[in-house]
């Protein structure tokens, strides 16, 4: 039995094996760790895990600066609040 198999995860009492998760980092000190149970977009649950999401949702993240994300670098980094969604 691997590692995931071995944890019981439920979302209102409803076993499931993997849940996504929004990571999201205000002010460089703030992290918050999110579950994500039913996508925006209806297909893709990380299409929910945005910075707007993050600054509505995480209490350490009010009033926090939000600027475009530059293609360039894609870093991720820019402006004072940072999202990202993976699957635990």
């Amino acid at each position: 039995m691997n590692k995931l198999e071995e944890r019981k995860w439920s979302i209102y009492n409803q076993p499931v094996r993997f849940v996504h998760v929004c990571k999201c980092t205000c002010f460089t000190t703030n992290v918050t760790l999110i579950p994500i149970y039913w996508p925006k977009d209806g297909r893709n649950l990380c299409s929910t895990c945005t910075k707007n999401f993050c600054v509505e949702q995480v209490e350490g993240c009010r009033g926090a600066q939000i600027v475009e994300t530059n293609s360039d670098t894609a870093t991720g980094f820019e402006g004072q609040v940072w999202a990202k969604c993976f699957g635990v």
